[in-house]
């Protein structure tokens, strides 16, 4: 899976730039041009790393830094910030409240990707040890091979673990069929008929637990999309 960017800054120019060579460069890239598009882009996709403008109309680079770190779904997140030089308080401000780095314009793309590659490989360092993923009714916990939905956990195979945990571990991005099927199980092996059939398992199994939530969709011709 493609590293997802999501990249905030109100100046279309620079927006583009980045979203040119983080693309060239093999990310997936998001974009929001203030603080509000970015918290609702944060709401419905998995970001691996946020490049955040301090300064925005709106919400401020800075306000959108302390609600994502407050938000437990995406409170680990990294977050490097893109200031200008006479934004100096600021920077501090950014770095008090939970930002991982900072840098400033004009930046070298290079020193940029290398901050950005550095700070993912220390996310999923840590995503590893910790074992654990969150949406806002989901819990995976791959050390106890679990699932929790709204606090109760869910009555799952461990295909059925297998398959949900890498779901909700991509959320926001269209998981294909065959990526599913390459799911590896020690109770049961998966073919494209039984895949469609575990789904419908595990669809009803969240169902039992609170019918309101449609957080798997099946996207025709490609795969499935998870989305909370």
């Amino acid at each position: 899976m493609k590293k997802r960017i999501l990249v905030v800054d109100d100046e279309t120019s620079i927006v583009d730039v980045l979203k040119f060579n983080l693309e060239k460069n093999g990310y997936e890239v998001v974009v929001a041009f203030d603080g509000e598009q970015a918290l609702e882009k944060l709401q419905h996709k998995k970001i691996d790393c946020i490049l955040l403008d301090i300064m925005m109309p709106n919400i401020s680079g800075l306000e959108v830094c302390r609600i994502v770190r407050s938000t437990p779904s995406i409170s680990t997140t990294p977050i490097i910030m893109l200031s200008a030089k006479s934004e100096e308080t600021d920077k501090v401000i950014g770095l008090g409240i939970g930002a991982d780095d900072y840098i400033t314009k004009p930046f070298s793309i290079r020193e940029l990707f290398a901050r950005i590659e550095a700070l993912i490989r220390r996310s999923d360092n840590l995503y590893r040890l910790n074992d654990i993923y969150s949406t806002n009714h989901f819990m995976v916990s791959s050390e106890e091979l679990k699932i929790v939905c709204d606090d109760k956990e869910l009555d799952l195979t461990p295909l059925e673990f297998e398959i949900l945990k890498l779901l909700i571990e991509n959320t926001g991005t269209t998981v294909l069929r065959n990526e599913l099927l390459a799911i590896k199980s020690d109770d049961d092996s998966l073919n494209s008929r039984s895949l469609d059939v575990h789904m419908s398992k595990i669809r009803k199994k969240i169902k039992q637990i609170n019918p309101e939530i449609e957080a798997i969709k099946t996207i025709r011709g490609k795969g499935y999309l998870f989305n909370d």
